[in-house]
Order: structure tokens, then sequence, then C-alpha cells
């Protein structure tokens, strides 16, 4: 299920980060802060978030758990949908 609004996507994101941030996992928190402050309501802003989130998705922190991996998904189709204006390939597997 995806984001309501941009800034429900945002508060999702600032709350991602400040777990991994509590949870230990700094070099995820920043790489996804990086990204996230490149944010600059052109599509190579939401390239270099989506990038971001691509490389935290690719290589998880341990410390995640399930939810917080759906909400890092949830996150990343967000950000693909904006850069592309699709849904990620992946969801062609459930259509």
């Amino acid at each position: 299920m995806g984001f309501k609004s941009t800034e429900e996507l945002f508060q999702a994101t600032r709350e991602l980060i400040a777990l991994l941030d509590s949870k230990g996992s700094h070099t995820a928190a920043q790489t996804l802060k990086d990204g996230f402050g490149g944010l600059n309501g052109l599509g190579d802003g939401w390239a270099y978030f989506l990038d971001a989130v691509k490389k935290v998705r690719e290589n998880p922190p341990q410390q995640l758990d399930a939810p917080e991996r759906q909400r890092l998904d949830r996150i990343y189709d967000a950000a693909y949908f904006a850069v592309y204006r699709r849904k990620s390939r992946w969801w062609r597997f459930w259509l």
C-alpha cells in the first residue's frame, strides 16, 4: 500500500532514519538522510533519493525487523514511482 501524500512519505522516511540511527545503523541512516536531503522538487532530487533508498534496501542492516523492511520497501516503491511514473518491476509478478 502506498502513501497518501508526499508528507506521509517524508514522515515515514524521517522516522526510519531516526530508527536506524537509534539501532546503531549509522551508515544506513546517513545514506538515507543524504538522499532525503537531495529532494528539491525536481526529478534529479527524486532520483538521488531513490539511489540512496536502493543502497540501503540492497544491503539492509541486520537490526531491521520485517515491518521496518516493509516500510523501506514502501519508501522505495514511492520514490521509484516518483522517478519513473510507474510501479517498480517486481510489481509485474503480482499483476
